[in-house]
């Protein structure tokens, strides 16, 4: 299964770029992969998943095939079971910490430098504009200090 998502900066409209994610059988997103608007491929990251079903650990590599990134989860869960927080590290500090409500939509992501774990380089906000009538979202913004910093559209093929 493939979902594709049109990324727009709203600051610079002209940098489409698309994900591409791919799922395996259990649903898992095990590889995504961004292109530019002429269709180049910018970067792939495989994602592999612990018993749990939650990414343990992941790879990117650049258009080259480099290895460019690579990561660890650590994750909190509401009483119901629900994700509450998810935080990658690569390294000894943190360089994004996800937030969730209860419903599974991500409410804020902060991302970090990595040179300290109080070392903040963004903060940002989500707010869901569009959902379809399956609960998913086909449109949100991101806001940093309440601009809106990113429009972000998805076409779902159910």
């Amino acid at each position: 299964k493939l979902i594709e998502e049109d990324i727009v900066d709203v600051s610079q409209p002209e940098h489409l770029l698309r994900r591409i994610s791919g799922y395996d059988s259990k649903g898992n997103n095990i590889l995504f992969r961004i292109i530019d608007r002429t269709g180049k491929l910018i970067i792939v990251t495989t994602n592999k998943y612990d018993s749990k079903g939650k990414i343990s650990s992941f790879e990117t590599k650049n258009f080259n095939d480099k290895i460019t990134k690579v990561g660890s989860y650590i994750y909190n869960y509401f009483p119901n079971g629900k994700l509450k927080e998810e935080t990658y590290y690569s390294g000894k500090y943190p360089l994004t910490k996800t937030i969730y409500n209860p419903m599974g939509r991500i409410l804020r992501e902060i991302n970090y430098s990595g040179d300290g774990p109080n070392d903040i380089m963004s903060d940002e906000t989500f707010k869901y504009n569009k959902i379809d009538s399956h609960g998913n979202w086909t449109q949100r913004s991101r806001y940093n200090n309440g601009h809106r910093t990113r429009l972000e559209i998805r076409k779902i093929e159910y």
